[in-house]
């Protein structure tokens, strides 16, 4: 493949960086694909493993001066692996997904390189790519690279908004995967992501976010200190808190050390709050989560656990708007740019209605059913927030 792509350079008289792509067959054969006339997004693997600066080279060539190694000053060093970290929910058909990085912190691990432009704070709008950053780890092997990048992945903070950190994580930890059995079909013969977390997970992201919310109390109180926290005089009833998991009820009971969910009861002790990060011991195991909030809603993260969603549910409710029989919503925050339809259509279970544009993708929203459109709420050009009402459509009896 190398051959032939220096082969297709020479033939155009090429002279200036570039990729030349190929299909490999399980057959050994391989065919042409394409010519990039520009850097890949994964040039970062080349430069680690070969020690050259690909970016500084681009344009130096384009200021016609000489390359400065030749082919035979070109080894290979190890192995180098990079994941593109989106902001995109790879468990609803990878849908494009926005909102503002609450807390955005890299671990540090030798071999890890990171590509970004982001930090705490940073808004992923609907204008831009879904891309947030790039991790690259390079390793004296392939199971180094891929530890050093499941590491990485289990401890970087990137909370706020759903990303595909934990698909990226469950990637490299699938045994295909790892043995290096996997071609361009791999995510639909040999990987299924569901971000199913277990009941477990859940739970103890749960107290950390109770724990975390009851030491910030304790560290501003100012009145009756030397009372233990939550103290009341009817000693059998303990203190509660509802969290919602989705659609999931969470109550939580504590008094003191002790904690509860349902039947299962664990015996809590604060042992360090640094920031964001708390440090507890579960039943004589220490644990660290970061805990990141935004209003109701948190985001607790755990390096084997991965990221848990909770939001706290209100003691006194506001009553939710009620559905519309036989509404679509948007499915993500857009621009409308093609209405498919009109009041009074006729549609069949698949035609699509309208098309969205989210982060320089075109998402087209189809009937579920077969019936005949009511209402249009949108229009072209119109920029949406998912959740919004976009047209009503009526059963075919």
């Amino acid at each position: 493949m190398g051959e032939a792509a220096v082969r297709a350079a020479k033939s155009l008289s090429y002279d200036n960086a570039g990729t030349v792509e190929f299909i490999l067959s399980d057959k050994n054969e391989f065919f042409f694909l394409e010519v990039n006339t520009r850097l890949q997004v994964e040039h970062p693997v080349t430069e680690e493993i070969t020690g050259l600066d690909l970016v500084q080279m681009q344009i130096e060539v384009a200021e016609g001066r000489p390359l400065s190694v030749t082919q035979d000053d070109i080894k290979g060093n190890g192995y180098a692996i990079e994941c593109r970290l989106y902001a995109e929910d790879a468990a609803n058909d990878f849908m494009p997904a926005t909102g503002k990085i609450l807390k955005w912190a890299t671990p540090e691990i030798d071999g890890l390189r990171i590509e970004t432009g982001v930090e705490s704070g940073s808004v992923i709008s609907t204008h831009y790519d879904p891309m947030i950053a790039k991790l690259i780890t390079h390793g004296k092997d392939r199971v180094e690279a891929q530890r050093k990048m499941s590491a990485a992945l289990a401890n970087l903070n990137c909370l706020g908004l759903t990303t595909n950190q934990d698909f990226l994580k469950a990637i490299l930890a699938n045994d295909d995967f790892q043995a290096g059995k996997y071609d361009t079909h791999f995510l639909l013969k040999q990987f299924s992501y569901t971000n199913d977390q277990s009941p477990q997970a859940i739970e103890v992201a749960t107290i950390a976010a109770s724990a975390f919310d009851k030491a910030e109390r304790e560290s501003k109180r100012s009145l009756l200190q030397n009372m233990p926290s939550g103290w009341r005089n009817n000693f059998y009833q303990p203190q509660q808190e509802t969290f919602l998991n989705g659609e999931d009820e969470i109550l939580v009971k504590y008094s003191s050390t002790q904690y509860s969910i349902g039947e299962n009861e664990f015996e809590v002790n604060v042992q360090e709050v640094s920031g964001d990060e708390i440090l507890l011991e579960l039943n004589g195991i220490q644990e660290r989560f970061t805990v990141v909030r935004n209003g109701n809603d948190y985001f607790i993260q755990h390096a084997q656990n991965g990221t848990v969603t909770l939001r706290r549910k209100e003691r006194f409710p506001m009553k939710e708007a009620e559905k519309v029989k036989g509404g679509y919503i948007s499915p993500m925050p857009g621009k409308v740019i093609k209405v498919l339809v009109e009041p009074g259509q006729e549609v069949k279970s698949g035609d699509g209605l309208l098309v969205l544009l989210s982060m320089k993708m075109e998402n087209t929203i189809c009937a579920d059913e077969d019936g005949t459109v009511e209402d249009v709420y949108v229009n072209v050009e119109e920029d949406l927030e998912a959740g919004k009402l976009l047209l009503k459509m009526k059963e075919t009896e």
